[in-house]
């Protein structure tokens, strides 16, 4: 997937206004909502959760938190089908 620069500032952005500590981190309750606003099925969310989550901690940095927008953008979009982990997001 081709991520406009302009779209990962965007998501960078929500990211750290989600994050106002500075903590580097978000939880599954902080950024559930902005994921929710998709529209998408439980089913979908949970799976880009999981894609994004690489270290499997619970929650999201910069990085994962960017990787699960963009995925979600793009199911959203129909640019992808099936959400799956062999995605490779390339920032244009």
């Amino acid at each position: 997937l081709v991520l406009p620069k302009q779209e990962r500032d965007v998501y960078a952005l929500k990211f750290r206004q989600m994050d106002p500590f500075a903590t580097g981190k978000v939880s599954g309750g902080t950024a559930r909502p902005s994921f929710e606003a998709f529209g998408l099925s439980y089913t979908d969310l949970a799976k880009i959760w999981d894609i994004a989550d690489k270290d499997k901690d619970g929650s999201l940095t910069e990085d994962e938190f960017i990787t699960a927008m963009a995925l979600l953008s793009a199911k959203k979009a129909g640019r992808i089908q099936e959400v799956a982990s062999n995605y490779n997001i390339v920032v244009n």
